[in-house]
């Protein structure tokens, strides 16, 4: 009989197995139940693992609740100010929650279920961290080994991660600057295993959305411009996408980046810095990439100037283009058709207009 069935018997049992050491009046003799007790508590002290729970708050009507079940979990909240509201739900094996909020009516929600999920990299790194008034950040994690991580600072800034697979990393980070800090909004969400989505923002009114369904993809975005817009959708295996829209906010800008990726080992890049610029990618297929622009870290449509438009779309595999404009009211446009094309446009002036289309 294995130890844990050998201890963990009913009272009956117990008296039956016993009752020859059983006096008159009923009473076990205590030398003989010690031993049996004693390894009874014992064995149910390595059988059922702890989950660990720290807590600490400053201030006034904050509202903390916290909810674990499985093993082995570690969750921390460390809450001051006034009216916030923490929410920590896991649910499995060996997960690490983290929520710190400072201000006034900051929201933040981690769920996770699966084993082995952080919210934060370390029990020393808080996964959500809100500076400011009235910010919302939520995380829904569903799978095994998955990292997220939030910060904001300002207000009214909106933040959503939802992973389901194993192995995937987010991350959004909306700071706080001297400029201006308010109403961002960015949302990740990413079905599969091994993805990573990045987020960095800085002004006032960005807005983004990242997703990503399949393997091993990667896309990140940085938007420093005021009111900048980007969606990246991947839908494949090892694909890359990245975006940066940089301009301070003293300029007239409206960039604008829409990416839609079907296949497989693809790459793009993107760079923006300028006013009303609008870049458009669509690739759809296997091993295409977007190339070189001079100060986009050998990626692919790079835009500094005015008024400048690139639509890049490629079908098929193996294809190949560059699009760099600097100047004054420029459009630039590919699209590729078939395998093993090669595409470029670069057009440094005023009131440039170039296009290219290739077929089979």
């Amino acid at each position: 009989m294995k130890l844990r069935e050998r201890y963990i018997i009913s009272p009956n049992k117990f008296m039956k197995k016993y009752k020859n050491k059983v006096g008159e009046k009923g009473k076990v003799n205590m030398k003989c139940k010690l031993i049996p007790i004693f390894v009874f508590l014992l064995v149910a002290n390595i059988i059922f693992a702890q989950n660990t729970a720290i807590s600490s708050e400053e201030g006034n009507s904050n509202v903390t609740i916290q909810n674990q079940s499985g093993n082995d979990n570690y969750s921390q909240y460390k809450t001051s100010g006034e009216g916030n509201v923490l929410n920590l739900s896991q649910n499995g094996l060996d997960n690490t929650g983290n929520i710190s909020s400072s201000g006034v009516d900051n929201i933040a929600k981690i769920e996770q279920l699966g084993n082995g999920n952080k919210s934060g990299n370390n029990p020393n790194t808080f996964g959500i961290y809100q500076n400011g008034e009235s910010n919302l950040s939520e995380q829904s994690v569903i799978g095994d080994d998955n990292t997220t991580y939030i910060y904001q600072g300002g207000y009214n800034n909106i933040a959503d991660q939802q992973q389901n697979g194993s192995n995937n990393y987010a991350e959004i980070r909306q700071y706080y600057t001297w400029l201006t800090y308010r109403e961002r909004n960015h949302k990740q969400i990413q079905n599969g295993e091994g993805n990573e989505a990045i987020v960095h923002s800085f002004d006032e009114f960005d807005t983004g959305e990242q997703t990503q369904i399949g393997n091993d993809n990667y896309s990140f975005v940085r938007q420093q411009l005021s009111s900048a817009k980007a969606e990246i959708y991947q839908n494949g295996n090892n694909n890359e996408t990245w975006v940066e829209q940089f301009e301070f906010k003293f300029g007239d800008s409206e960039a604008e980046v829409n990416a839609e990726v079907f296949g497989n080992n693809n790459k793009a890049g993107v760079e923006q810095s300028g006013s009303r610029n609008k870049v458009k990618v669509k690739q759809d297929g296997e091993n295409n990439e977007i190339l070189v622009g001079p100060e986009v870290y050998n990626r692919g449509i790079y835009q500094c100037g005015d008024d400048n438009d690139a639509d890049l779309t490629q079908d098929g595999n193996f294809n190949k283009g560059i699009i760099f404009q600097t100047g004054d009211s420029n459009v630039g446009f590919i699209s590729s058709s078939d395998d093993s094309n090669y595409a470029r446009i670069m057009q440094t002036g005023n009131n440039n207009n170039a296009r290219i289309i290739q077929s089979e």
